[in-house]
């Protein structure tokens, strides 16, 4: 239209496009970030427990794991996080073996 000699731009066709792979990774990221988040919030009393029970197993695989000097054990120990499993194998095979043969 025209208003005092000047007229509008004319306006591209809607066309949808569809987002490249990147965008579409981001969507889906997000995504489950924001499942993640609730399921945490909507079982949090679980990851409580799970910590209580792994905690001391931890600190009592860790300190057998320093005073046997093992090194490799102990980063291990420290780093993988196996709801301790992990730590309760190494308290209970590992340590026996060890005991027997120093």
């Amino acid at each position: 239209m025209h208003m005092l000699g000047k007229h509008e731009p004319e306006r591209a066709p809607r066309v949808r496009i569809s987002p490249p792979p990147q965008l579409r990774f981001c969507y889906n990221y997000w995504t489950i970030n924001m499942e993640t988040y609730f399921f945490i919030q909507q079982n949090l009393w679980i990851l409580i427990l799970l910590a209580i029970w792994s905690i001391p197993w931890k600190g009592w695989a860790l300190w057998k794991a320093a005073r046997a000097n093992d090194k490799k054990w102990f980063i291990a120990l420290l780093v993988v996080n196996t709801i301790a499993i992990l730590e309760i194998y190494y308290i209970f095979v590992l340590g026996k073996k060890r005991k027997t043969v120093r």
